[in-house]
């Protein structure tokens, strides 16, 4: 698992990307408005 964090449009967001277990399997995208959401992600 690999976190970091991008800027859109002036604000820094936080983002976890998690490898893939199957190849030709869509991207997942998962938004959450509560500050810190990514530390409260579980598998």
């Amino acid at each position: 698992m690999q976190s970091s964090f991008v800027t859109v449009q002036g604000r820094r967001l936080e983002y976890r990307r998690i490898a893939a277990t199957r190849p030709n399997t869509p991207t997942l995208v998962f938004l959450h408005e509560g500050l810190g959401s990514v530390s409260l992600w579980r598998d």
